[in-house]
């Protein structure tokens, strides 16, 4: 087991997982006033190496990981087929009984383990009344753009069915989303030649940052439904980014605009010590 990813839970497990209440909260893809979020920063920025960060053992590890899928059945249970009643139904039945050597046995990055029921990760203490909701696209852009919810949720919306893959060892499959694809939010604004980077803005000031290329994939998108229903708060709603080519701390959620950038920009977990281009395919974690 990788010592960082060890130190990584201790921490969470120190306080980071929030395990009461009938919820579920891991502050990843979350905002910066979660209660966990100033006792990271108190670490510094090598909490990765810092000492007062105890290492888990395997078995507290393992442990670990069954406490949240356990927790995260029992809060969601039934109400997992209605993301509306707060939980989301991940289509996988048969997947992890699936003999090895079947084809519909899920492919998922190494270090991976396929969750049935997907944890509410971090909370939103003040969300925007979706008449107060404005998104923007600005920066390196030929015309900077700014939409209200109307305006936005009148724009044409794509389909897709994707995998979700969190930084902490799990994995939902088969998530059908939908909304606003990235592509067609910076064709509409229109990109100058300094045109590098972009940076999403989420609430309370979390961001997260990728390249342009990733920016304009066709499965990146400002994400507005989830299972045919409109996003849940608890989710990211009324909207999130969704990138789904890299761990799910880049789909920041309750996302208000996007920057485009010449040079770039690390989010808060970028600079926590966290992968800048977070490949889960290579377990690229961590800088």
């Amino acid at each position: 087991m990788d010592q960082n990813k060890r130190r990584f839970l201790k921490l969470m497990g120190k306080g980071f997982v929030v395990l009461g209440s009938g919820v579920i909260g891991i502050p990843l893809g979350a905002c910066q006033r979660d209660p966990g979020y100033q006792a990271l920063a108190d670490l510094g920025d090598d909490l990765l190496t810092d000492s007062r960060v105890e290492e888990m053992t395997d078995g507290e590890v393992d442990a670990f990981i069954a406490e949240v899928d356990a927790r995260a059945a029992e809060v969601l249970g039934d109400s997992a087929r209605s993301p509306v009643d707060g939980g989301e139904d991940l289509d996988t039945e048969g997947e992890e009984t699936a003999a090895p050597d079947e084809q519909s046995a899920p492919t998922i990055p190494e270090g991976q383990h396929v969750v049935e029921t997907m944890p509410s990760l971090g909370s939103n203490p003040n969300p925007r009344s979706l008449e107060d909701w404005t998104f923007y696209v600005q920066g390196e852009v030929e015309q900077a753009l700014e939409f209200t919810w109307e305006e936005f949720n009148a724009l044409d919306k794509v389909d897709q069915v994707i995998n979700f893959h969190c930084v902490t060892g799990w994995t939902a499959l088969n998530l059908e989303t939908r909304g606003v694809p990235v592509k067609a939010l910076l064709a509409m604004a229109g990109l100058t030649n300094k045109a590098n980077h972009v940076v999403f803005d989420c609430e309370h000031g979390y961001t997260t940052n990728i390249d342009i290329e990733e920016a304009q994939k066709d499965n990146v998108q400002i994400e507005t439904h989830l299972w045919g229903a409109p996003l849940p708060d608890q989710y990211g709603g009324p909207a999130r980014g969704r990138i789904p080519d890299r761990y799910g701390y880049k789909s920041g959620k309750w996302v208000v605009g996007l920057r485009v950038l010449e040079e770039d920009e690390p989010g808060f977990w970028e600079t926590k010590g966290y992968s800048n281009t977070a490949d889960p395919w290579t377990q690229d974690r961590y800088s």
